[in-house]
Parts: structure tokens; sequence; C-alpha cells
């Protein structure tokens, strides 16, 4: 058996996403800053705003202190690796401007934090990065 790829993990998360908030499945949107892509195209998309280093997903609903949450999936097996600096650079800046930040290293991690995010906000994991890897605090 193969093992689930990131992708795999943003489907079946979007999936539950649609099936568990349906008035909600238009705010929650998937940025397609990954993959590779040829330098003219790379130039082009740049041209057009794309940005290096943004989260996976966003989800433009305001909940408790956030005006939205900004979510990166990584594979399970990439948990214990320092994210890039530029993942790390830009998630400290959203944070900064009010949204929430999660870095989500499989789809039922993402699937709970967005389920506290969406129905008990003031709960949420207050985020902050250490050595480039992401650091769970309680909420004081």
């Amino acid at each position: 058996m193969r093992k689930a790829t990131e992708g795999t993990h943003c489907c079946t998360y979007i999936k539950w996403f649609d099936m568990q908030h349906p008035a909600y499945s238009d705010y929650l949107h998937h940025l397609a800053n990954e993959g590779k892509r040829s330098p003219r195209t790379g130039a082009y998309l740049k041209a057009m705003g794309m940005r290096r280093g943004y989260p996976d997903y966003f989800l433009g609903i305001p909940a408790g202190d956030w005006y939205g949450m900004y979510l990166e999936m990584k594979k399970p097996d990439e948990k214990n690796k320092k994210l890039p600096a530029h993942q790390v650079t830009m998630l400290k800046k959203l944070a900064r401007m009010g949204y929430y930040v999660y870095v989500a290293y499989s789809a039922t991690d993402a699937i709970e934090i967005t389920d506290l995010y969406l129905k008990h906000p003031l709960n949420v994991p207050v985020i902050t990065f250490v050595d480039d890897k992401q650091v769970r605090n309680a909420r004081e």
C-alpha cells in the first residue's frame, strides 16, 4: 500500500469540509503555490501576484480574535522537519496581521484544528515558531 501524499491529505480535508460545513464551503480556498513550473510560467505567475511562502489554504471566516485562518498542509512524515524559511517568514507575517496560522501534518490534524477554530475559536492553541518548527502553546 502506498503512503498518502500531501495531495491525498488535501483532498480528504476538502471533502470533509464541504460535507461538514456546506454553508462555508465557498470561503475555504486553496492557494495553488506548489508545483514545478517552467521559468516562463513562474515569471508570469509572479507578475500576476503569486507570492512565495503562502500557506495552502485560506478560510475567510473570522472567528474569535482572528480575521481568518491560513493552513499549511504537510505529509505526516515531515512533522519533524524544519519548515522552509520562506514559509515560516510568511506564516509569522500573517499571524502578526491578525490571522490564525497552522501547519497540519495530516488531514486529521487539519480537520481537528478547523473544527476547533470554527466551533471554539478561543480554545485554539497559540502557534509560535522555534527553529523553524511549529510550537503549539496553550492559550493564555
